[in-house]
């Protein structure tokens, strides 16, 4: 019977998710007729970047790996910070059950660490946008729908094995998200999850520390290996199921940066596939 509950409830879920998908891609569509409208001033950024690129320096491996981790470091110090400063200003009905103030902590967390990641590309590498691949990719929309469906397509497979095979929820992690999306915050919920923790993971792990780490002998796949680690890793409080999710979902985010030469394609359909999931959270609470 458990096995039977758990199948039902992974099956309705995908349906979910794939329904939803097409609504949150809309998002993304108007993400990128934004990008459209301020693509001259980066394709200017672009031009002058190169005209500098020859004086762009090579940062030791070992260098990039220590300033990631004090990033990561420094963005969660900001966000303590930040909970402190809420805690000794907000009157108690304000902070309520503390999800404001988690949800406040966790932005600020991921503001720094992209603040932080792009000084220190300016500072050490040149500018941003080619160093860390943001230019846009060939092929339009077409580009971001066909490796998201490919991404989906994959995610629910494994995940259809571990419940077949084994009886595993696959909602088990998302439970732990079920709080903040349903409470009277869920946009800035949507905010953090859906926008903040895709920018700032991209930025900090594919789009600086991998280029780094691929210019070594390990080369790139080595190097995304070792930064899809690295990122996995902040995902530590997840089922070891959850675990080896994150690290493939991490390694097919860099195999669509190394196909399409964009960072803007992984970013963009880890911010469809997180704000998918956190739609079906909010909108489909009996399930969790």
């Amino acid at each position: 019977i458990g096995n039977s509950c758990a199948e039902t409830k992974f099956f309705l879920c995908a349906a979910i998710l794939m329904a939803t998908s097409p609504l949150v891609a809309g998002l993304a569509l108007t993400w990128m007729s934004v990008m459209s409208v301020v693509e001259p001033a980066l394709e200017q950024a672009q031009i002058t970047a190169e005209n500098g690129a020859e004086s762009a320096r090579p940062v030791s491996p070992w260098l990039a790996l220590l300033a990631a981790v004090l990033i990561v470091a420094a963005s969660a110090l900001s966000a303590v910070g930040m909970l402190s400063a809420m805690r000794m200003t907000l009157p108690t009905p304000v902070m309520g059950d503390g999800t404001l103030v988690l949800l406040v902590g966790m932005l600020t967390a991921q503001v720094t660490m992209v603040a932080l990641t792009v000084v220190l590309v300016r500072r050490w590498i040149g500018s941003p946008l080619p160093v860390m691949a943001l230019e846009r990719p060939a092929g339009g929309f077409a580009v971001y729908a066909g490796y998201f469906a490919a991404m989906l397509a994959a995610i629910v497979a494994y995940n259809a094995v571990l419940v077949l095979a084994f009886g595993h929820d696959p909602l088990t992690d998302l439970r732990s998200f079920a709080p903040m999306i349903q409470s009277p915050w869920w946009p800035l919920a949507f905010l953090v999850i859906g926008i903040g923790a895709p920018v700032s993971e991209e930025v900090l792990f594919r789009g600086f520390l991998l280029p780094v780490l691929a210019e070594t002998k390990i080369g790139f796949w080595g190097a995304a290996l070792v930064a899809t680690i690295l990122w996995t890793a902040l995902h530590a409080g997840y089922s070891a199921a959850g675990i080896v999710e994150v690290l493939l979902i991490g390694l097919m985010f860099a195999f669509m940066l190394r196909r399409t030469g964009s960072l803007r394609v992984p970013m963009v359909c880890h911010a469809v596939y997180n704000s998918a999931l956190a739609l079906v959270v909010k909108f489909y609470p009996a399930l969790f």
